[in-house]
This record gives C-alpha cells, sequence and structure tokens, in this order.
C-alpha cells in the first residue's frame, strides 16, 4: 500500500466521489433531520487498496478487517478534503443541533465540516453513543472514551473551535463500556462482557479501566462469525431507537417554521 501519495493522488486513483447531488430545497425545506455519513476514513482507504490489488475477500482483504491495530481509524487526509469540499454546501443550512456518533471518523467529519459554519457558536453538538456504526469490524471497536473526550475537548487543536457536549458518554454508568451497552441484543452484551472477565479476571468495571474491552473485542471478532455481532436485526433495533429518539427530541425542542 502506498502510504505516500496525496489526498489528491488518492482521490484521483481510486475515483473518489467529491460531487453529491444536491438536497432538494422543497424536501430540505421540509425536513427535520439531515444525515450526513462519515468521510473516508483510514480503513476505508486500506480495505480498498487491498480489494483492489487481491480481489474482494482475499486473504488481505479479509487481514484488513480483522487488523488488531486498525481500532477506531481516524479520517484520511482525502476524507478531510471530502468534508471540506461539502462545507459550502453546510454552510447555507441553518442547524440547531448536531448530533455525532463517539467514532473518531464520525467526530472527525462532524469537525471538518461544520468548522466554518458561520453560525459554529450557536450549534449544539452533541455525541450520542447509540448513534453510532455497525459493530462490524475492528475498525468499529472504539478507542478508550476518556482519551476521545480529551483529544475532542473543548480548546482542543483536533475540535478546530467546535465545543462537543459528552454528557450522553455517562448515561449507561460505565462510560468504557457505552459500546457493549448500546448493542440492542442483550446476549451478545453478555458474551462480550464475558470474554471480558476471561481476558481479566477482575470485575467488569475494573478490566474496563484497564482497556480489556479492546482486548476482549479483538479476540472475539476472530473467533466468531461477524454476525454475531450486529446482523441486520440488531441493527433495526437499535436504528428503532435513533428514531425514537430523534422523534422525542423534536416533540421537546420544536423547530420554528
Amino acid at each position: 500500500m502506498n502510504e505516500e501519495l496525496t489526498p489528491k493522488e488518492v482521490i484521483d486513483k481510486y475515483s473518489l466521489s467529491l460531487e453529491s447531488p444536491p438536497m432538494d430545497k422543497d424536501e430540505l425545506a421540509a425536513a427535520s433531520y439531515v444525515l450526513i455519513r462519515h468521510g473516508f476514513s483510514q480503513f476505508n482507504y486500506k480495505e480498498l487498496v487491498s480489494k483492489t490489488e487481491f480481489g474482494p475477500r482475499s486473504a488481505p482483504h479479509i487481514a484488513v478487517e480483522l487488523d488488531p491495530f486498525g481500532m477506531d481509524p481516524e479520517l484520511h487526509p482525502s476524507g478531510i478534503v471530502q468534508c471540506e469540499f461539502h462545507q459550502e454546501e453546510v454552510n447555507k443550512i441553518d442547524y440547531k443541533v448536531v448530533f455525532t456518533s463517539p467514532m473518531q471518523r464520525t467526530m472527525m467529519t462532524t469537525i471538518h465540516m461544520f468548522k466554518n459554519h458561520p453560525n459554529k457558536e450557536n450549534i449544539k453538538f452533541v455525541v450520542l453513543p447509540f448513534m453510532r456504526e455497525v459493530y462490524h469490524t475492528t475498525n468499529d471497536i472504539a478507542i478508550d472514551c476518556f482519551e476521545m473526550m480529551d483529544k475532542f475537548g473543548e480548546g482542543k487543536e483536533a475540535a478546530c473551535g467546535l465545543n462537543f457536549d459528552f454528557s450522553n458518554m455517562f448515561m449507561y454508568g460505565v462510560p468504557e463500556l457505552w459500546q457493549t451497552y448500546t448493542i440492542a441484543d442483550v446476549e451478545k452484551q453478555k458474551m462480550l462482557l464475558n470474554e471480558m472477565k476471561q481476558v481479566n479476571p477482575e470485575p467488569v468495571w475494573e478490566a474496563a479501566q484497564k482497556t480489556n474491552y479492546q482486548d476482549a473485542a479483538k479476540k472475539i471478532f476472530p473467533n466468531y462469525a461477524v454476525s454475531m455481532y450486529e446482523n441486520n436485526g440488531c441493527l433495526v433495533a437499535r436504528a428503532n431507537n435513533v428514531r425514537r429518539f430523534l422523534r422525542e427530541n423534536l416533540r421537546a425542542n420544536p423547530l420554528k417554521g
């Protein structure tokens, strides 16, 4: 994999999309929410290169998905270019609240799309744990939550002037285990918690504080089919939780007009 390519070279070589269809003005005027997908991540880049050079589901391709050092990647530089490319469109919308997943790629997407928004001082940027990516490969294992909150905290360089509300990271009682408790299937929660106890026979909250959550998750992924985590049923259940939250949020905070 050639890491020396510039963002433009990566975009050109792999035909990454910068353009996206403009939002329909009438639909936008009637919409309460706008959904934004995260930009091209370091994982996306490595997966694309391995798939292009060696073929889909080849050994090198699968190795990228199970890479123990591939946890919670940042955006690839070309992904930052994607975000900045769409700033003009984002800046036209009078956002009140922006909800974002705690994963680094979504935090960075929020930052690099909204860092020059003319009204960013008045927008609430809220980190919402259960509004996260599918739990699928090792790149979906989050870094330590306190490390994430420190990295993107108020006044930190990586936050580019955005001020995030991290209070929901504590909604499950043990912040370190937020990703486990957002799995909709309780049996799968138990499986991961039990694996943590095997990795370290201390109480689970103490193990979590020593980041053995990551060790347990990395151990499970190669040993079980990925469907053991979030299959379609899990995702639908979690998506319905998100929909209910967004509906209730709108009732509690009605938009004008």
